[in-house]
Parts: C-alpha cells; structure tokens; sequence
C-alpha cells in the first residue's frame, strides 16, 4: 500500500513539473517584456542556447552573436532575459533614457524595463 502512495506522490509530482515547464515556455514567448523582440525561440526559452555554443572546443557564443544580427536584425533576444544590441541608433529607436530608467517605446505609452544609474555612482 505504501508503494502505491509513494509511487502516486512521484507521479503526481512529475505531472506537476511538466505542467510547470509547459507554462514556463508559454509565458517566455509570448507574454515576457522581451517576447516582441526577434532572435531563435530556443534561445527565448532557456539559457542553455548559449551554453551549447560554448561547449565544444574552439567554438564561443561570442561568434554567433553576428550571424544572429545578420539573420535577426540589430536588436536580437541571445536569452529569455537579455538582448544584444548591434549598435546605438538602434538602441535609440527602441528605448528612450529617462529619469526612472529605460522605457521601451511601444505606441503612446512606455513599459519600464531597466534602470539608469544617477551620475554620482
């Protein structure tokens, strides 16, 4: 009896972690403050995108990062919560630095998404 409860306790844990990384992936591309931004979907759901460039000897995810901006364009999305920027017109294009940080330009209103540093620090 007690192994029919342990194994029902691992099943139903199991069940639950699936669930959990279904909804993880779902939010990470379409409802995360990084979603609108191009770059490949794998590297939009984990950080192992990276990683997998870097495993291999004599290859680095720091040579990619130009064949991503050629394919994707200037602003590319290289994790679920970082972007790479080719160049700062683009940069300019998407954000404007204000007093409370960086707000992304979307239509008439503004999403913060970063923080400025005052000039003391």
């Amino acid at each position: 009896m007690a192994i029919f409860t342990l194994l029902s306790v691992i099943l139903a844990l199991l069940k639950a972690s699936i669930v959990f990384l279904i909804l993880r992936i779902l939010y990470r591309l379409t409802f995360h403050p990084l979603a609108p931004f191009p770059g490949p979907r794998l590297a939009a759901i984990t950080s192992l995108y990276a990683g997998a460039f870097d495993l291999p000897y004599g290859s680095s995810f720091c040579k990619k990062i130009p064949e991503l901006h050629d394919k994707y364009g200037p602003i590319v999305r290289i994790m679920p919560n970082q972007l790479h920027i080719r160049d700062m017109d683009s940069f300019n294009q998407y954000f404007l630095l204000s007093t409370l940080g960086f707000l992304m330009l979307t239509g008439t209103q503004g999403v913060q998404v970063g923080h400025a540093f005052p000039k003391g620090s």
